[in-house]
């Protein structure tokens, strides 16, 4: 019997008999089977992640849960395979729903599946494909997933996003140490979930565009690039003519337009104006670490920083 794949709005059909639900991929899981917002009490669970259920006769939702509630863990990827089985017939009909991410979430509806006379229309939902990132930005990009509870932003509440990466002389030893690498890992994660296009502007003497480089090599190619711009004691932070903006720097120095990733130890931070539209990366202190290793260890200063730029990128989602 064939194998159909759910993607994109496709939907796949299958008979209309008993059909049997299975998440392979990670442990943990726990589907459910939901009728108009109510768990459907005829479905059998042998295990947690299996889940037969005799007749579907109202449009209903398979969602996948943590097992014991929480979130999902960071890099969680699932499949779950719809099969209707018939005596005697070894090689049951099946849909299959791919590389599923969970990282973060608290749930996700994975199919609907509809009766439709003596067959049962499934279709996908939602399912967002997600971009291999570096190790930082994909904990960004998780952990703000478990800030707004969701894959994405509303699509109101998104818009493109310049990186505006401030090339000050200041800036150059942050620049050599990695942590302007870090910051904008993390912002281009967090993007991932608030923003559409994501930009980067190198504003030195003068302003300049970074050439269109992979999403997940933005961090080092802005870094390399702001190294190479000519010592500036003073930067022309122009407004961008679209979107948001997030101003990468060490000291918050005007613009209320945009919001403001403060990368400065914690000692610091008193500094920053109380009114500010900011957001602080916990820089360590000179010589004792890296931006880096401090926020992919201490997972409360990572959630901490992505929730501000959360807040400050995605409209009010959060």
């Amino acid at each position: 019997m064939p194998t159909h794949v759910l993607e994109g709005d496709k939907p796949v059909t299958l008979p209309a008999k008993p059909i049997t639900f299975r998440i392979s991929g990670a442990g943990g899981v726990e589907l459910n089977i939901f009728v108009d917002g109510r768990p459907d009490t005829r479905a059998l669970r042998p295990t947690s992640d299996k889940m037969i259920v005799p007749v579907i006769d109202e449009t209903a939702i398979i969602r996948v849960s943590p097992a014991g509630g929480g979130t999902f863990g960071s890099a969680t990827v699932i499949s779950c395979t719809a099969e209707i089985e018939v005596r005697g017939d070894h090689d049951p009909q099946r849909a299959v729903l791919g590389q599923v991410d969970l990282s973060g979430l608290t749930g996700r509806d994975l199919i609907e599946v509809v009766p439709d006379g003596g067959r049962l229309r499934l279709g996908s939902l939602g399912v967002v494909t997600q971009t291999e990132l570096p190790e930082l930005a994909a904990a960004a990009r998780d952990a703000a997933r478990e800030v707004l509870g969701t894959e994405r932003a509303p699509r109101e509440n998104r818009s493109d996003l310049t990186v505006l990466v401030d090339c000050s002389a200041s800036m150059r030893p942050l620049m050599e140490e990695g942590s302007l690498t870090s910051a904008i890992e993390v912002v281009v994660g967090v993007a991932q979930v608030v923003s559409d296009d994501v930009r980067v502007r190198l504003a030195g003497a003068s302003a300049t565009d970074l050439p269109e480089v992979p999403v997940a090599e933005l961090g080092r190619a802005s870094n390399d690039a702001a190294l190479s711009q000519p010592l500036a004691g003073s930067v022309r932070l122009d407004p961008v003519d679209r979107g948001r903006t997030c101003i990468v720097s060490d000291a918050v120095v005007g613009r209320p337009d945009a919001h403001w990733l403060v990368l400065a130890p914690a000692s610091t931070w008193s500094a920053v104006p109380s009114d500010a539209d900011a957001s602080l990366a916990p820089v360590p202190e000179w010589g004792r670490g890296s931006l880096s290793d401090t926020l992919l260890k201490d997972g409360q200063a990572l959630r901490d920083l992505v929730r501000g730029l959360v807040t400050g990128l995605a409209g009010g989602a959060a």
